[in-house]
């Protein structure tokens, strides 16, 4: 006697940064992976308020192959999830209703607090050896802080500070230049110590709310976009999903990049060229924490929002059945 086949799912998440499809089964409480397909689109490249013409192209260019993706696996549950960027620029709307006829699929624009609730549930997936963590998922338009203490979520919030955010609110001013540069020339400015310390003091006040709800030691498990590259770049693998970081490799290669212009990070081989505009700021996010719990472990997450939406839909059509 064989048994059923497995529901097999697809959930597509439309970042700020990037759009991601995972389609998996669920097998045992566990997530099979079948394909995941990724998409640089850098909605907010040119603001959050109002996006651009070209961050729109990138963008239905990447759902025109998602949605073909969607449709060669034949899935039979699909979610889509739109986040910061669609959820804030005025013109919004008017996107949405065309990544919908790409996708083939209705989307769905989620609030900050749910974008958490997902999160949280890929990561707690992952299954952290630590009681009680800080979640963080950095995005192009917004930051999800969850804190998890055994099994509950005793906080989770999404503050508009992700990090094309940031690196427009903080970008480097003309008069601050690489000294690697020729004397004079003023077209290449760097972030630099200056930037280091207003980041921090912006930080320090907009991120006061979740330094209430933590103790020490602090264990700070990163999910998404650059604790993917500290991952790859020093990660010591703990687990299928997770790999932990020694934070202090991440004020140095913060320290180090704050020093380059976009050029020089673009071609160091430590940044992925992609994020080379972006990681500075994203970097001081981490590092922020680093500068407060002496004791901070830090581990990276595999699982992040596609996953915990993954496990929900695919559970709820398990109860269903």
């Amino acid at each position: 006697m064989s048994s059923d086949p497995a529901v097999l799912g697809a959930v597509v998440d439309l970042g700020s940064n990037t759009f991601h499809l995972l389609v998996a089964s669920l097998e045992q409480g566990r997530l099979v992976e079948v394909y995941r397909e990724r998409h640089f689109v850098k909605l907010a490249d040119e603001g959050i308020d109002t996006l651009g013409e070209a961050s729109c192209t990138r963008a239905i260019a990447a759902a025109d192959s998602l949605g073909a993706a969607i449709r060669r696996y034949n899935v039979q549950l699909c979610r889509v999830y739109a986040t910061a960027a669609l959820r804030t620029a005025s013109n919004g709307p008017q996107l949405k209703a065309k990544l919908e006829q790409a996708l083939g699929a209705e989307v769905s624009i989620i609030d900050g607090r749910r974008e958490a609730e997902l999160i949280a549930r890929g990561v707690q997936a992952a299954r952290p050896p630590a009681p009680h963590y800080l979640v963080m998922d950095i995005g192009g338009g917004s930051v999800e802080f969850i804190v998890v203490k055994g099994d509950t979520l005793c906080f989770r919030e999404s503050y508009p500070i992700g990090a094309q955010v940031l690196r427009h609110r903080f970008s480097p001013p003309l008069h601050t230049s690489s000294p690697r540069q020729a004397e004079g020339t003023l077209q290449n400015p760097v972030f630099g110590s200056a930037g280091r310390t207003a980041l921090d003091h912006f930080l320090a006040t907009t991120l006061h709310e979740v330094q209430t709800q933590l103790n020490e030691p602090l264990t700070l498990v990163g999910a998404s976009g650059t604790f993917d590259v500290l991952a790859d770049l020093y990660g010591k693998s703990i687990s299928d999903a997770l790999t932990e970081v020694e934070p202090r490799l991440v004020t140095q290669l913060y320290h180090e990049s704050a020093e380059m212009t976009d050029a020089e990070r673009a071609a160091d081989p430590r940044i992925p060229a992609e994020r080379a505009d972006m990681i500075v700021v994203a970097l001081g996010l981490i590092d922020f924490w680093v500068q407060r719990y002496p004791q901070l472990r830090i581990l990276t997450c595999a699982y992040a929002l596609k996953e915990g939406a993954l496990l929900e839909l695919l559970s709820d059509s398990h109860g269903a059945t």
